[in-house]
C-alpha cells in the first residue's frame, strides 16, 4: 500500500505539469472511474485511490485465506 501511495503522488504531480491523464488521474474517460467525477478533485482522487486499495484486497483476499489455512494445517 506504500509503494501504491508512493506511485500515485509522483503519477499526479506527473500528471499536472505535463497536462497527461496518467493512470485516470485527472479525468475518467470512461472508466469505472466516472463514478467519482462531479464531486470536486479531491473526492475523485479519494474514490480513486479507495477503489484501487480495494481491488488490492480483494486479489490479495484468496492468498490471506490460504496462508491462514496452512498456518492451521501445520
Amino acid at each position: 500500500m506504500i509503494t501504491l501511495i508512493t506511485i500515485v503522488i509522483i503519477l499526479i504531480v506527473i500528471s499536472n505539469i505535463t497536462n497527461e491523464n496518467l493512470m485516470y488521474m485527472l479525468d475518467a474517460d470512461g472508466t469505472p472511474f466516472s463514478i467519482f467525477e462531479g464531486h470536486g478533485y479531491a473526492v475523485y482522487l479519494i474514490g480513486v485511490i479507495s477503489l484501487s486499495f480495494a481491488i488490492v484486497f480483494i486479489w490479495f483476499t484468496p492468498f490471506l485465506i490460504a496462508r491462514k489455512y496452512q498456518k492451521k494445517l501445520q
